[in-house]
């Protein structure tokens, strides 16, 4: 049987990707014991199963409020900070509507977004692709250098 993978996260919160264990539980409930689940550099779990269920099972873990993404050569979800000091202070409304605009797209090479709502870069975003961060009330936005392969 063919297999499929998919990333799932608990969406964008508050404090940055934080799993909750009723979370987790229902998670494996969902995907089942022929599933496998891999932790991700990401802040996404990348879950492996049977293709012929992929559909049901993303459904139902819409239905359960994850977030579901394709894996692989896409932008991932918006990378931020555990450490929030809050939405209003870091500009979080901003990142989870920056989040939505961005994240699942096909892209030639996995893509990392970064942002932190303060100079502490605890989501170290420097390291990401692209990363926003602020400091003094001032926003940056940085790039990696694109390096091509001859």
């Amino acid at each position: 049987m063919k297999r499929q993978t998919f990333a799932v996260s608990p969406g964008f919160t508050v404090g940055g990707t934080v799993f909750r264990p009723d979370q987790l539980a229902l998670l494996g409930s969902i995907v089942g014991e022929e599933a496998s689940i891999e932790l991700t550099s990401f802040q996404q779990l990348y879950v492996t199963m049977r293709e012929d269920r992929v559909a049901e099972v993303q459904l139902a873990l819409k239905e359960a409020g994850f977030r579901v993404l394709p894996a692989g050569h896409y932008t991932k979800g918006l990378l931020a900070c555990q450490f929030c000091k809050g939405a209003e202070e870091a500009g979080l409304d901003i990142a989870r509507a920056l989040d939505t605009a961005i994240a699942g797209h096909p892209v030639p090479s996995p893509m990392k977004i970064g942002y932190a709502g303060c100079a502490l870069g605890t989501s170290e975003p420097l390291l990401k692709d692209i990363a926003r961060s602020s400091r003094c009330g001032r926003h940056s936005i940085c790039t990696s250098e694109a390096r091509r392969k001859d």
